[in-house]
């Protein structure tokens, strides 16, 4: 009977063991903009992305400006069309006269379908150049940070191996949902950056996760 207890005891000591593994968390995002490469990849993109929206800014204010010119030449045509309306009732005016009051109708309105077609086609570039642009700086930014999230990622594994560590997890993604106590490495990470040592990383249990690049340039901090 007693032995049945002991068997039994170990069985759960087994099976609970898991509790007292000792965890390590990295949150590799605050490691991307406290190291020196972090903050000088993200002041430079965030120069890029002050330059971008000046030109944005002054694209759209010609936009504008082309618009409003559309839709007051839009007036003048309505306006042109009322008076040919009221000059077409009228006994005085002559037929040649009508003639050419209906031919600079039709010449205005062929001036505003021609404004209106290059208004959409200025505005079609404006936007594709806008989201190739957010592409190319969101490219920029992942190749910025995913050196410094792989150096941090190594530094953190070898913290694991040489203090035992059960797991190193990569603080905020999905692989963690809850730790008891876990030990933040996050600060000693960034106290021993240095990129120009990186060794390939070991894949395995004790690695950290491969860390999210920062979300843009006006991101955390």
């Amino acid at each position: 009977m007693k032995k049945g207890k002991i068997i039994l005891l170990g069985s759960l000591l087994t099976l609970s063991s898991p509790l007292w593994a000792k965890t390590g968390v990295l949150d590799v995002q605050r490691v991307i903009l406290s190291v020196p490469e972090g903050k000088e990849a993200r002041a430079k993109l965030e120069k890029l992305a002050k330059e971008k929206e000046e030109n944005i800014k002054k694209q759209r204010a010609e936009l504008k400006k082309k618009d409003q010119e559309l839709q007051q030449g839009a007036q003048e045509f309505q306006k042109m069309d009322q008076e040919l309306q009221q000059l077409g009732k009228s006994t005085l005016l002559s037929e040649e006269a009508k003639e050419k009051k209906v031919a600079a109708l039709q010449k205005k309105q062929q001036e505003l379908q021609e404004k209106q077609r290059d208004l959409h086609q200025k505005a079609k570039e404006s936007n594709d150049a806008e989201e190739e642009f957010r592409a190319s700086l969101k490219h920029e930014e992942i190749q910025a940070t995913q050196k410094i999230a792989i150096t941090a990622s190594h530094i953190a594994s070898e913290m694991g191996k040489k203090e035992d560590f059960d797991f190193v997890f990569e603080a905020g993604s999905s692989g963690l949902i809850y730790a008891k106590d876990p030990i933040d490495l996050t600060e000693r990470v960034i106290q021993q950056y240095k990129p120009e040592a990186l060794k390939p990383p070991v894949a395995g249990p004790g690695a950290a996760s491969k860390a999210t690049p920062v979300t843009g340039p006006g991101a955390g901090g």
